[in-house]
């Protein structure tokens, strides 16, 4: 048996999912088999992003904005304005996307402050039920003016300079989850492009469709009526194309590594025994190692420290996996007849034809 150990310096792209190994001179490899002897990496591939997953993006619609701080109506009182929140690429829990959302908020003056605890106040929150294992969107009402006694605006005002608020406190903003996959990510089924909001204070999604100036009122609760999927590629596969499996699709699959483990922490595979794959045929001249989903898509892994070690058996004497045979019971390709044939193949467990050859020449000397 062969090892080979590739790291990240056998890294090829920007995404840290292809690993190529040059073979000192190109290598026969048929009848030899491959298996994963180890690898170490830590779980780092992207669950939200806007290029392989298409899963980092919502929007949310205020209601009509009609009077300043003081509670007079505005001038120019803001109608329909639709909130676009585009999450960046990484690898998030649920806490970590509610995160980003309020901040969000306070970069666009979307809260308001506690005054005695300092503490600012939201209005949109997404949430784990485990309980239930859901995910659960709370909208909570927005605030007229002008403001209850204890709470302030933001110093840039409400939205914006000298604050904009809804005619009562009851109004929620409306939320478009049928962008991309983003409704996937937080277990809302597939839904048509379009305005898609909570309409009650208890609903699941789907929800229906409110028509310009009909909010929601009260606090809202939606529930995940799917599974989330808040790590789309909970398992992913490393692909060998040194391999042909023709039980497989795509048929390069080596093995399978799920992420056993927490955000950023090393993932330690070590199969308890090999599972051995059948090589293709030929002459290779490189080792391509690729990461890629169940279907063979490509991964964004964030940290390119990986250590990858592949055992391979060539077939010196034993040629049981080589390929169908003939009626004679010999293998029916001459270039698997030739590699029997030849004086380096014969000193294994397995007799190989020239190892039956000898035999039956020693015998005729013997009985001469």
């Amino acid at each position: 048996m062969h090892t080979v150990t590739l790291t990240r310096d056998n890294i090829v792209n920007a995404d840290n999912n292809r690993m190529v190994y040059d073979i000192p001179g190109s290598k026969n490899l048929e009848g030899s088999e491959v298996a994963l002897s180890t690898l170490y990496m830590y779980y780092s591939w992207q669950n939200v992003n806007d290029s392989t997953l298409n899963n980092n993006q919502f929007t949310f619609t205020l209601p009509d904005l009609t009077l300043d701080a003081a509670g007079a109506p505005l001038g120019a009182p803001v109608v329909g304005q639709v909130m676009t929140v585009t999450i960046p690429p990484g690898l998030y829990e649920i806490a970590d996307i509610n995160a980003y959302i309020q901040q969000f908020c306070i970069d666009n003056n979307l809260y308001v402050v506690n005054t005695a605890t300092g503490e600012f106040v939201y209005f949109l929150q997404l949430q784990i039920n485990v309980t239930l294992y859901k995910c659960q969107l709370n909208l909570f009402a927005l605030p007229t003016a002008p403001l209850p006694a204890g709470y302030t605006s933001p110093p840039g005002g409400f939205y914006q300079a000298g604050g904009a608020f809804p005619a009562n406190d009851t109004s929620v903003v409306g939320i478009d989850v049928s962008i991309g996959n983003f409704g996937k990510l937080i277990g809302a089924p597939l839904l048509a492009t379009g305005a898609v909001y909570a309409t009650n204070p208890s609903s699941t999604f789907p929800v229906a469709t409110v028509t310009a100036g009909a909010f929601p009122t009260g606090n809202v609760v939606m529930l995940s009526t799917v599974t989330p999927q808040v790590q789309p590629n909970s398992v992913i596969f490393v692909q060998c194309n040194l391999i042909q499996n023709l039980f497989a699709n795509p048929q390069t699959q080596l093995y399978p590594v799920p992420a056993k483990a927490g955000l950023g922490a090393l993932l330690q595979i070590e199969p308890p025994e090999y599972a051995w794959n059948r090589c293709k045929p030929g002459q290779v001249g490189q080792i391509v190692i690729s990461f890629t989903d169940k279907n063979g898509g490509p991964l964004i892994i964030l940290d390119p420290d990986i250590v990858l070690t592949l055992v391979i058996r060539d077939q010196e004497s034993r040629h049981a996996n080589i390929g169908s045979e003939s009626a004679m019971g010999m293998p029916s390709s001459a270039e698997s007849l030739n590699m029997q044939r030849h004086p380096q193949n014969t000193r294994g467990p397995v007799p190989t034809m020239m190892d039956a050859t000898a035999r039956r020449i020693g015998k005729a000397y013997q009985n001469y």
